[in-house]
């Protein structure tokens, strides 16, 4: 991969910024055994360790999700989160309604038309409609989990605020997913079966 630094005044306007996936995270419990589970259908859920980090403009418009169980009549919503750090909230900017889960495998969504977002750090949270299809999880002991460092405005960075594997924002089973809500809200969880979120192809 190649880097492009402008050589007139040391500004990194020029450089070329990696883009791909949100992947899975690593695991390093002594079982990270991928396993199947649903989603919540009272909750929005996310996975801290795919965090999904933007240094300039960029364009978005399609998600990848691992169907590991289908189902006629489930459908997963899945919001794309910024995280403001000064005011310690989470901004919805987009939503994918995923209609389709009859079919196993790897699928695909699109929003219909791309999006531009500005640099930032982003999360995916996902929610489901009736909790009957099924994607992966890891499968780890709890007592030798992945531990994740996860930090407020409020919390120096020195600190570890939490030792967690995923959060849950409790909100309404509708599937339009809340428009933004404070970091305080969130309920973090440390869970034996630690669900990944769909990838964001960026």
């Amino acid at each position: 991969m190649s880097f492009i630094i402008d050589q007139g005044g040391g500004s990194a306007d020029n450089v070329e910024v990696p883009k791909g996936l949100c992947k899975y995270p690593n695991q390093y419990g002594p079982s990270p055994t991928l396993i199947d589970s649903a989603f919540s259908n009272i909750a929005i859920r996310f996975q801290p360790a795919q965090v999904i980090q933007i240094y300039q403009d960029t364009e978005v418009q399609e998600i990848r999700l691992n169907v590991v169980i289908a189902s006629a009549t489930d459908e997963w919503y899945v919001g794309l989160y910024k995280y403001d750090l000064p005011n310690d909230k989470y901004v919805k900017q987009c939503q994918w309604d995923v209609t389709t889960l009859s079919v196993a495998g790897m699928l695909s969504q699109s929003l219909g038309s791309p999006i531009t977002i500005g640099a930032g750090t982003y999360f995916l949270g996902t929610k489901s409609k009736d909790q009957t299809a099924e994607g992966p999880v890891t499968n780890s002991i709890l007592t030798n989990i992945q531990v994740v460092e996860w930090h407020t405005a409020a919390t120096p960075i020195s600190a570890t605020t939490s030792q967690i594997n995923n959060m849950s924002v409790i909100t309404s089973a509708g599937a339009v997913l809340i428009a933004e809500f404070a970091g305080s809200s969130m309920v973090y969880n440390r869970s034996t079966y630690p669900i990944y979120a769909p990838y964001l192809v960026y």
